[in-house]
Parts: C-alpha cells; sequence; structure tokens
C-alpha cells in the first residue's frame, strides 16, 4: 500500500465508539476534560449541553451519532466522564466516547 508522506505520518487519538476503534487528527483535538458524573448527567439536561474550556464553548454530542453507530454507553460505575474537545469552526464539540 502507497500513502502521500503527509498521511503516512498524521499523528491521531485513538477513541472507540462500540467496538469500533476509529483515529481522531491530533491537530483537530484541543483537550480532554473530564466531568463528574453528577456534573455530566445535569449538563445533557439542558436545552444546548455544553462545557466552557480556554474561553470557548463545546457543545456535547456522541461521536457514535455522527458515525451511525449510536450514542455512547457509559459505565453506570465511572465515576467521571472524559470528553475530547475537538475544534471544527463552529462546530466544535465535546465529543462522548465510550
Amino acid at each position: 500500500m502507497r500513502l502521500p508522506y503527509t498521511l503516512a505520518i498524521t499523528q491521531a487519538f485513538i477513541v472507540q465508539v462500540g467496538s469500533e476503534m476509529f483515529a481522531l487528527p491530533l491537530p483537530a483535538v484541543e483537550g480532554i476534560v473530564r466531568l463528574s458524573r453528577k456534573e455530566f448527567d445535569e449538563r445533557l439536561q439542558t436545552d444546548e449541553p455544553a462545557v466552557e474550556y480556554g474561553g470557548r464553548n463545546y457543545r456535547l454530542r456522541h461521536l457514535g451519532l455522527y458515525l451511525g453507530l449510536g450514542p455512547a454507553t457509559l459505565p453506570a460505575d465511572e465515576d467521571q466522564v472524559a470528553l475530547i474537545l475537538v475544534d471544527a469552526g463552529e462546530s466544535s464539540a465535546a465529543l462522548i466516547v465510550d
């Protein structure tokens, strides 16, 4: 297999959604934040669930919904939820993954 040089060295952040693994381009990842499970659940109950980081708002979105795989299944015994902050211009999001 031959890949263009720029694709061959692209760094990525590997995430799991359901039983599938995906690579997010590392330059698009702004950061990772952790919320307590209680705070996460409270934010999901609002009309526009979001988290603020670095002076910007990131809307909470299930990565699986973008991929047609359904929402993430978070273990009930987890005390914290990790969110991957992705810069996508006006559509920046805090991605929820498994």
